[in-house]
């Protein structure tokens, strides 16, 4: 199945575009999709999703499936299908 990755800022960075297509197995879950960029992009992107010590998704990160923040779903857990859309936002600052 194809799952769409949007990324912004410094992850589009890592990333190299802000947009990219990703083939994935059925049953994938948002745990299996992060663990499948995360070993495709390293540790760049690695450090800014993931604690370093629990491994556990950063607090201030937020992840989406077309358009719903996954803490309205079922988090990591939350299951994707074909032509989902990933939203990763990277705290943003400024003032």
């Amino acid at each position: 199945m194809k799952i769409t990755l949007h990324t912004i800022l410094g992850l589009k960075d890592i990333v190299g575009q802000s947009r990219t297509e990703i083939d994935l197995p059925q049953g994938t879950t948002v745990a299996d999709f992060l663990t499948f960029v995360t070993e495709r992009w390293g540790d760049n992107l690695s450090a800014r999703l993931f604690d370093p010590d629990s491994g556990a998704v950063l607090p201030y990160v937020q992840i989406m499936v077309n358009g719903q923040t996954i803490h309205y779903l079922e988090g990591i857990k939350t299951p994707l299908k074909d032509g989902d859309e990933v939203l990763i936002l990277p705290p943003v600052s400024g003032g």
